[in-house]
């Protein structure tokens, strides 16, 4: 009898020993589980704010060249080039109240043509538009930094320095004033001795031989540019140095700017040395019609000999009943890229490979919509005039540039930038088309309301 309390202590202190490791195993489990969750939840944050912060504006938009455009880097410029769209908009409309205020009736062709000016400027600032101009400016930077770099071309410091000053109004050396103008000194008046005459009279009255010259005022010289103080200067720099630091940029993208212009300028202007001063010209007559039936039907008369190319001119110009037919005239030497520019290829290819004083068939020219019939007279290599030399540079450095962008091989995008717009500039964008609603005529709104703020 005596052995079954030993038992059955041994049998409860087995059991509670049992109870204790379960509930000792129980808090290790919850103890190890709570700590896995605290770092699963801990590894999920900073996964989401290296996404955030690190991954996300280092993903890549666009290459070119081997150079990476980034995420921060086009919502930068997006903001930037809101900023420069927002401050011309704003700028016009001031300029429309103003106008309006005046109600000077002078002015109402001028209003109108601002009014649509507003209007066609205010569908550049959206989303769309923000963010592919933002786009295509920095590949244009960096094309011209890598173009610029391939040439041996560079901005020095003190060049950047003095554009930057110059833009401000800093003048580092004192400007030569517009010369003025100085009248001639006068004539002397001319006093000879009394003489007498054969009447016996004495003249005494002065003998004026040369009209005393009266002195005309100075002329006013024109304005020069009046330099800011150093002071002005730093407070000019500082400023511009925060817009930039306030649209995400460092502080040394203000000076970037100008390194950028420069560059800008010095890359065309080595695609300008490299063009030719002479080129193909044409002589030639021509008519252009309004209608493709007229112009068939005057190109068969021209071909069956009915009339002469220059009755055709004559007819073209003073036919107007029931409506005018078109127009004709007889054009000197012109330049292949002016007659590119003003009648389009298909009119310069037909004044290339056309037969000299036979008239041509009709040509219809995507460029200006219109219908020709022209009769090539001679062609020659000629010099460029100053005009169409400093067309033909700007187009080399253009042509260049479009060439660029389009080469697979240098410029490749990867995302859509209207997708990565900045929240804040959607709602920037969204206040801003608001207001341009409530200005804009046949918007819902008139110019009379308050004009746009930043």
């Amino acid at each position: 009898m005596a052995k079954k309390p030993i038992l059955s202590q041994r049998v409860l202190e087995q059991h509670t020993h049992t109870r204790f490791e379960r509930e000792r195993r129980t808090r290790q489990f919850v103890i190890i589980g709570s700590i896995v969750v605290t770092v699963v939840v801990i590894l999920l944050i900073a996964a989401a704010v290296l996404q955030v912060l690190v991954f996300e504006p280092n993903r890549v938009v666009a290459t070119v060249g081997g150079q990476d455009i980034t995420v921060s880097q086009l919502q930068s410029r997006m903001k930037l080039e809101y900023a420069d769209a927002e401050y011309s908009v704003s700028s016009l409309a001031n300029q429309i109240q103003q106008m309006q205020q005046s109600q000077d009736a002078n002015q109402a062709f001028l209003l109108q043509f601002y009014q649509q000016q507003l209007q066609q400027m205010a569908t550049q600032v959206t989303e769309d538009q923000i963010s592919t101009k933002a786009l295509d400016a920095l590949e244009t930077e960096l094309l011209v930094g890598q173009e610029a770099k391939r040439r041996n071309i560079a901005a020095s410091s003190d060049e950047v320095a003095q554009e930057m000053e110059k833009s401000i109004g800093y003048y580092r050396v004192t400007l030569t004033p517009y010369p003025t103008y100085t009248p001639a000194p006068p004539q002397p008046t001319l006093t000879p001795a009394p003489l007498t005459a054969s009447l016996g009279v004495t003249l005494t009255t002065p003998i004026t031989s040369f009209a005393t010259a009266t002195p005309e005022p100075t002329a006013t010289p024109r304005l020069q540019p009046t330099s800011v103080t150093n002071a002005e200067l730093d407070q000019a720099r500082q400023r511009g140095e925060q817009f930039y630091s306030n649209l995400g940029y460092p502080s040394t993208q203000f000076t970037h700017i100008y390194e950028a212009s420069l560059l800008t300028q010095k890359v065309q202007a080595a695609f300008g040395e490299e063009v030719p001063t002479q080129t193909q010209h044409y002589r030639y007559d021509y008519v252009r019609f309004n209608t493709v039936e007229t112009a068939t039907l005057y190109a068969q008369m021209l071909a069956e000999g009915k009339i002469t190319f220059q009755e055709l001119i004559t007819a073209a110009n003073t036919i107007t009943q029931p409506a005018p037919i078109g127009l004709g005239s007889q054009q000197d030497w012109m330049s292949k890229i002016s007659v590119e520019g003003q009648f389009g290829n298909e009119v310069l290819a037909a004044l290339e490979g056309g037969a000299l004083n036979a008239p041509s068939a009709v040509i219809t020219s995507q460029l200006t919509g219109g219908y020709y019939v022209l009769l090539p007279l001679e062609r020659a290599i000629r010099e460029l005039d100053s005009s169409d030399l400093s067309q033909a540079k700007s187009k080399a450095y253009s042509d260049w540039l479009a060439a660029s962008k389009a080469d697979l091989t240098k410029v490749q995008s990867k995302i859509d930038p209207i997708t990565i717009v900045p929240t804040d500039l959607k709602k920037t964008i969204a206040n801003f088309q608001a207001q341009l609603n409530n200005i804009l005529p046949g918007a819902g709104g008139t110019t009379d309301t308050v004009p746009l703020t930043q």
